[in-house]
């Protein structure tokens, strides 16, 4: 197996280290960050580069509004200020955004957001939401994949199955959702299961939240929610990612070790490191995670940015 096409790396930078790791692990996917956009001809020599060396998944966090990476791409309000209209311009805007974001050589977008805004929730999802009401979540973020497909760009719809019910940041701890699943699918999974009953294309990226009512495990790691929820009850079979591992909520409270083999036994496709940097470990106890070895669990290999 190609082990480079479990991962999405991310670049902040395209140095001599940036052009090693592409060409010796051959990430599928590629995450571009400002860095990499704030010269005109450092992100042009990144995008001669990958062009040259293969075939790649190119994507960017341009969500419009809170989250705006791409100074190419006009800004946006923000989703909940576009909850508040007619769906049809979150849709108008999109394809837009996708169109520059082809004519750049993107051909992905971590976007839209479908997680609810809740009186308890986290400042994370906040003005990232398009709003509390499933129904209109929903409206909205299926204009939106319209929108960017249309626009030449996959849509990757996130968090699921719903970042919105729990006040704390998974960038730096564990959050807990206490809903019942009945609760979940009737709100927080309305928006995702409308999305995959039009059968619009889409990616997907997990959650990094527990939801106990479920499973123990956080829904990145989760086989209940990834593969008995996702796959079989929700029947998408498109692409799942991760969130980025080294956020706290992953990296704190597993090993490396365990991160990625409870994220290939849950059902993922692709681990998402915010820091191309830890490539080559992630690589190899990938490999060591296929060929069937056992570890130990503690937190020793835990994840850490280093940037």
């Amino acid at each position: 197996m190609d082990l480079g096409k479990l991962f999405f790396c991310g670049f902040d930078d395209f140095n001599e280290e940036a052009r090693e790791v592409i060409q010796k692990y051959r990430p599928a996917g590629v995450l571009i960050y400002p860095g990499v956009l704030s010269k005109e001809y450092l992100f042009l020599d990144f995008m001669n580069f990958l062009s040259r060396n293969g075939r790649f998944i190119v994507s960017s966090d341009h969500e419009g509004g809170q989250l705006e990476v791409l100074k190419y791409v006009p800004s946006f309000p923000g989703n909940l200020a576009a909850g508040k209209v007619d769906p049809v311009f979150t849709g108008r805007y999109c394809e837009m955004a996708g169109r520059i974001m082809n004519t750049l050589g993107f051909n992905m977008v971590f976007a839209p957001v479908l997680d609810l805004l809740s009186e308890k929730g986290s400042a994370v999802v906040d003005l990232r939401s398009f709003g509390s009401d499933p129904e209109v979540v929903a409206s909205h973020g299926m204009e939106a994949c319209m929108g960017y497909f249309k626009g030449g760009v996959i849509p990757c719809i996130k968090h699921f199955p719903g970042h919105g019910k729990t006040a704390d940041d998974s960038h730096y701890l564990l959050p807990t959702v206490n809903a019942s699943f009945e609760e979940l699918w009737r709100e927080d999974l309305l928006p995702f299961r409308r999305i995959f009953q039009s059968r619009v294309k889409t990616a997907v990226m997990t959650a990094h939240v527990k939801y106990p009512a479920v499973d123990d495990l956080p829904a990145t790691l989760s086989k209940k929610l990834i593969t008995e929820v996702l796959r079989e009850k929700l029947n998408f079979k498109g692409l799942v990612l991760s969130d980025a591992m080294e956020m706290k909520a992953i990296s704190e409270n597993f090993s490396v070790e365990e991160a990625v083999r409870f994220f290939i036994e849950a059902g993922g496709n692709m681990i998402l490191l915010d820091n191309f940097r830890g490539s080559s470990r992630l690589l190899r106890i990938s490999e060591e995670t296929h060929r069937g070895r056992k570890y130990r669990k503690g937190k020793s290999g835990a994840l850490h940015k280093d940037r």
